[in-house]
């Protein structure tokens, strides 16, 4: 498939990467307004970040060192999937490992998921673990490897999931309830403060007739405006003490890279195209 073809048939169902948006309170990447305008209305956040394409270049390098790692002998791309009872339920595998060792025995056959990010984990994120228990549900497979190369470490980790009968009840239970409040009955999900929210919000209703056609607010409509006007003020104020203390540290920093002490680090990132560049503060709880 084309891209464009992938991404009407991924529309067409809940992938791998979707599963954390359902089951998680705070998913790490897609809010639950993204995943309903790209199912539901077909606008996707064309997120295309220097982080993501790192990732795509590198995830043959995670699946080349898996291999290794597991002593496999060879390995496939992975494909698309349709679980066999639940048409909404739609898997995009990275690749699947012949010949690997796993808990001191030979594997015919595993997926692996592989990853790229910036710190170690001394325990994968929850959005990835349920990742590979939605391919082990798509699959019928028991086992499931997750690999992943740190940049900035640099480090290289891998983990075994194991399917989890319990878990994966869970996880079809509220994905075919989501699927079905939010895709086929088209229920919105509730307004928060999200930019996908505001997009959603923004081709549900349109563009105005009118441009000028303005009516008498509502009372709660008033109250809503005056407490918006409140905390713009209050952000712009803020904004101001922030660049007001960051060119500060700048300043403070001066010719090196960053400072630390008890608890903290503040690194200033820049270069000759980015003068003023980027401070980054760490706090360490």
């Amino acid at each position: 498939m084309t891209r464009e073809e992938w991404l009407d048939w991924r529309r067409l169902g809940l992938g791998g990467s979707d599963i954390a948006t359902v089951m998680l309170d705070e998913p790490m990447w897609t809010s639950e307004w993204e995943l309903w305008l790209s199912k539901v209305k077909g606008v996707d956040s064309g997120r295309s970040d220097a982080a993501m394409l790192t990732g795509q270049i590198l995830e043959e390098a995670v699946i080349k060192w898996a291999c290794a790692e597991l002593n496999a002998d060879r390995w496939v791309p992975g494909d698309t999937l349709i679980h066999p009872d639940h048409s909404w339920m739609r898997a995009t595998t990275d690749a699947w490992l012949g010949g690997a060792t796993i808990e001191g025995e030979r594997c015919h056959s595993i997926g692996i998921e592989a990853k790229v990010a910036e710190w170690p984990w001394d325990e994968p994120p929850e959005d990835y673990v349920l990742q590979c228990r939605h391919y082990m549900a798509c699959t019928n497979n028991d086992r499931w490897v997750l690999a992943a190369f740190f940049r900035k470490a640099p480090a290289w980790k891998l983990w075994i999931i194991k399917r989890s009968p319990t878990t994966e009840a869970d996880m079809l239970y509220l994905a075919e309830k989501w699927w079905q409040l939010r895709v086929i009955d088209g229920v919105a999900p509730d307004i928060d403060g999200t930019r996908a929210a505001a997009v959603g919000l923004g081709t549900i209703h349109g563009a105005p007739e009118e441009k000028d056609a303005f009516r008498v607010a509502s009372p709660e409509e008033e109250r809503l405006v005056r407490e918006y006007a409140d905390v713009d003020a209050t952000v712009k104020s803020l904004e101001q003490s922030r660049g007001l203390l960051g060119n500060r540290l700048r300043g403070a920093i001066a010719e090196d890279a960053g400072v630390r002490g008890t608890g903290f680090r503040c690194r200033w990132s820049r270069g000759e195209k980015q003068r003023a560049g980027r401070l980054i503060v760490r706090i360490d709880e």
